[in-house]
């Protein structure tokens, strides 16, 4: 029954494409120059350089020059954080205070509490239970100390999507600095920087089919922003180091095919979303986590705005260990993963549960078995059939405690 190979874990990871492959080939075998370079292997990297980044800045709305180049989206988010806390100094009317989630990715959780942990102020919204923001908190949680907001636009885990309209309306209204990691959202829903007014936006290429260790910061306005590497004029000074151009290019190739793609693509992975959501709703001891098929199911005719990122579900299973499922459901051909759901231990060696989890307050004999299922281009109707066929399996077994985690 079980001899299939499907990848489901896109919002880990997903693979370059031929594309994107071909082009990065090219740069290292025949254009493999320095583009700081003056002579003309130098100038044929500067020209595939510029190139990539109309590619990046494009798909979003942006100005080229508003697009640093990172090695990739914890990069990003690590220099928005650090480096907006250098420009502290040269603000005197404003004080240490950064407001987030308490469902932001790892990449700016743990530079903010190292922040806190030395002297900054730093205040955690709240969520709903589909991982929603209160925008009324928000503007409360402001003060006129308040530096810079960094909230998630689509969140990994659950995969909810923050309105960034309105909460970039709330900080421009506060005169206050607005970052949001776009990691899982860029290229796969529509993002115009300028509608949204975000000053700062990261994002990855490994998770549009592009090349991993490259990544790309939007920064309306480079004076609001200080480098945390000094030794290089490189992409204004915000990044220095010589550019990895191949991985760059392929990353340009990527945003430039999927944007092409997006409204075919989005259109897709809902429609086996919503058929996943709806058979995972009628399995025993599983329940669905972040937002509700209901919501999923409005998004089908609306083309700008979205709750949940196309193709993403994330359910958690009673009374089973997110490690376990994810091992059974390799055992059967399917690669999907459990989020952060267990990925941490505490001093005491035992299980700690997502802090995504806890934030949208998931019962505690469920929090433990999370499983995210993330679908990709490449997914086909019969994929569903079979994912759904071996997680019902896996799950009846587990519960019977039959199956053992292979050692």
């Amino acid at each position: 029954m079980f001899n299939k190979s499907i990848y489901a874990d896109c919002s880990a990871t997903t693979k370059p494409r031929p594309e994107v492959i071909e082009a990065m080939m090219k740069i290292l075998k025949d254009d493999f120059g320095n583009p700081s370079s003056l002579h003309r292997f130098g100038r044929a990297a500067k020209n595939h350089l510029n190139e990539a980044r109309e590619n990046i800045s494009s798909a979003i709305s942006a100005n080229e020059e508003q697009i640093i180049f990172t090695s990739g989206g914890t990069e990003s988010d690590n220099l928005v954080i650090f480096g907006v806390s250098r420009l502290i100094k040269e603000l005197s009317d404003k004080e240490k205070h950064i407001i987030t989630t308490k469902i932001e990715h790892s990449a700016i959780k743990e530079p903010l509490e190292y922040l806190e942990k030395n002297g900054w102020k730093v205040s955690w919204l709240n969520v709903d239970n589909e991982g929603f923001i209160n925008l009324d908190e928000l503007k409360r949680t402001i003060t006129a100390k308040t530096l810079l907001v960094s909230i998630i636009h689509a969140n990994n885990e659950i995969g909810t999507i923050q309105n960034l309209k309105k909460i970039s309306e709330v900080c421009k209204e506060k005169n206050v600095l607005f970052h949001t990691d776009a990691v899982q959202s860029f290229c796969k829903i529509p993002i115009d920087v300028k509608e949204l007014g975000a000053d700062f936006m990261s994002m990855s290429s490994h998770k549009i089919y592009g090349p991993k260790g490259v990544g790309a910061l939007y920064v309306k306005d480079l004076q609001n922003l200080k480098p945390i590497l000094i030794g290089g004029s490189q992409e204004a000074k915000l990044r220095p180091g010589t550019e990895n151009i191949s991985g760059v290019v392929g990353f340009g190739v990527a945003a430039k095919l999927l944007q092409k793609e997006m409204s075919d693509n989005a259109k897709h992975l809902r429609e086996l979303q919503i058929l996943l959501m709806e058979r995972l709703l009628k399995t025993n001891n599983v329940i669905l986590t972040g937002v509700g098929l209901d919501k999923v199911q409005e998004n089908i005719p609306n083309e700008r705005y979205f709750y949940r990122i196309p193709g993403h579900v994330s359910l958690c299973v009673k009374d089973v260990e997110g490690e376990s499922l994810v091992l059974q459901m390799d055992l059967k051909g399917i690669a999907v993963s459990s989020g952060s759901a267990c990925k941490e231990k505490n001093k005491n060696a035992l299980i700690k549960p997502s802090h995504v989890l806890e934030a949208i307050n998931i019962p505690q004999e469920y929090i433990k078995g999370s499983l995210r299922i993330t679908l990709g281009r490449e997914n086909t109707k019969e994929d569903i059939d079979f994912i759904t066929q071996a997680l019902e399996a896996t799950v009846q077994n587990l519960n019977k405690g039959k199956e053992k985690i292979p050692i």
